[in-house]
């Protein structure tokens, strides 16, 4: 018993593989690189095929012998006709008879194919639209439900896309949206460069705006962020532009709160600090003058059995009104309130230089009321802290301070010799508690638009840099009681 199959040919003579004789050489690949052959050289093949397919195990059947012959229409092969397993496989004869009715078969395999083909392309336009369906549902659906605004724009920066989340941000509905330019309905965006950000999505950069203020009327205020790269088609033409942005009003208002807590907070322990110093250098100093004078007129009093234990007690009480002297002035140097940023520097580093044996250079340029309170006490606790930490950690033999003004501002710069420290390890030790030191002076900086920076090495030791920007003012309170009332009402 014979078995006859038609395939079909592309222009090139290769063959197709959306007909089901594709199927039936996938189980067995003789047959499949004959069918090839015949398609390839356009001349009939005659052959007998060996090996068995996973077919022949299930049926009891072989495919052995095989004859095919090409189908054209005028010179270009169209398909194959072919003969299958004849039980004596297919002689010349055979051969000449096929190719007899070549041209009659030709026009029937011809039909046959094209319907073939026709109901091939039209499924596949069936599942095209219902994937291209799906996927357009799919969109609809995140556009939908996305808690953040999607927009796109074309190249003459007319709106395309404004989905529901842009709606409930701005108040502007689709309708009256769609075909406008961005500045009909947001001219603060020119303020904040947000225009110039879209135009360079459109000539192909993907990058973030910066936090921008917008001010909607009718209530609608608030703060935003967005990120704008460019929309290309299939051909990587770029066609247009496509935004995310996102509401960031609560985040801002919450870190201006934080801030401003921040700021009260570092108030008032500078205020805590001043009153400590001050109380400790009036009170109990003063207590300790009128013993050691009451020790001066006993030891002129004494005899020699207890003279030398007045004069220890004497050398005692001497050595407590020292102490509490530097306790006072490292709690809050007066030298900083009476004689400015210079002279208290000055002090402190000569002070650590001697306990340390460190050489110490300073230079400093700032005059009495120049700076705002708040930007002298921040620079000197920076220096402060850094310095403490260089006696403590560094194992250096000399620290380098400078502090100048500039066009800037203020910059400060402490720079050591040591064996450095790594960044990691000391973020480690913030967030398990053991320092704060390093994120106790950024915060400090930062609070007044500062920028804070270290650079640590074990080759060049440790250099820390501080910039307040010259337009800083003072945000200390009145008094700490001011704080007090304010978290009792929050």
């Amino acid at each position: 018993m014979s078995a006859g199959f038609v395939s079909s040919a592309s222009d090139s003579g290769k063959s197709t593989e959306r007909l089901r004789v594709d199927a039936l050489a996938a189980w067995f690949p003789p047959l499949h690189q004959a069918v090839s052959q015949v398609l390839q050289t356009g001349k009939p093949l005659r052959s007998a095929l060996f090996g068995s397919s996973p077919m022949d195990i299930l049926s009891g059947t072989s495919v052995r012998y095989f004859l095919g012959i090409p189908i054209r229409r005028g010179s270009t092969v169209i398909g194959i006709f072919a003969l299958c397993d004849a039980p004596e496989g297919f002689s010349e004869e055979n051969q000449r008879w096929l190719e007899s009715g070549h041209e009659q078969l030709a026009v029937l395999c011809s039909v046959y194919l094209r319907q073939l083909q026709e109901e091939t392309l039209e499924q596949q336009r069936q599942q095209a639209e219902k994937s291209l369906r799906e996927t357009h549902s799919y969109v609809q659906q995140i556009m939908q439900s996305a808690q953040e605004g999607i927009i796109v724009y074309d190249t003459e920066m007319r709106y395309r896309v404004w989905n529901p989340y842009m709606e409930w941000l701005t108040g502007l509905k689709e309708k009256d949206v769609l075909g406008r330019q961005p500045l009909e309905f947001f001219p603060f965006l020119t303020k904040h460069g947000v225009d110039l950000v879209h135009h360079r999505a459109l000539k192909g950069e993907t990058l973030e705006s910066e936090p921008i203020r917008y001010e909607l009327g009718a209530g609608r205020d608030g703060w935003s962020s967005g990120v704008w790269g460019p929309l290309r088609d299939s051909e990587g033409k770029i066609i247009g532009a496509l935004g995310f942005v996102r509401d960031i009003t609560e985040r801002v208002r919450t870190q201006d709160r934080l801030q401003t807590l921040s700021r009260r907070l570092i108030t008032a322990q500078e205020q805590e600090r001043r009153h400590l110093a001050i109380e400790l250098h009036d009170e109990i100093g003063q207590v300790l003058t009128a013993v050691t004078l009451n020790l001066k007129s006993l030891l002129n009093h004494s005899d020699e059995t207890t003279h030398a234990s007045v004069q220890d007690c004497m050398t005692i009480v001497q050595d407590a009104v020292q102490r509490v002297r530097e306790l006072s002035l490292n709690l809050r140097p007066s030298l900083l309130d009476d004689l400015g940023l210079e002279p208290a520097l000055r002090w402190f580093l000569d002070q650590q230089g001697q306990r340390a044996g460190l050489n110490v250079h300073l230079e400093c340029s700032v005059r009495k009321g120049e700076l705002a309170h708040d930007i002298e006490t921040a620079s000197f606790r920076v220096v402060q802290e850094s310095v403490t930490n260089v006696v403590r950690h560094a194992k250096a033999s000399s620290i380098r301070v400078r502090a100048q003004i500039n066009e800037s501002g203020l910059h400060v710069e402490i720079q050591d010799d040591g064996i450095g420290f790594r960044s990691s390890e000391a973020m480690a030790r913030t967030a398990a508690g053991k320092s704060c030191g390093i994120v106790g002076m950024h915060e400090r900086v930062e609070l007044l638009g500062g920028r804070f920076q270290v650079d640590s090495t074990s080759e060049r030791g440790t250099l820390v840099s501080a910039t307040f920007p010259n337009y800083a003012t003072s945000n200390e309170l009145k008094s700490s009681a001011t704080l007090g009332q304010s978290l009792n009402a929050g």
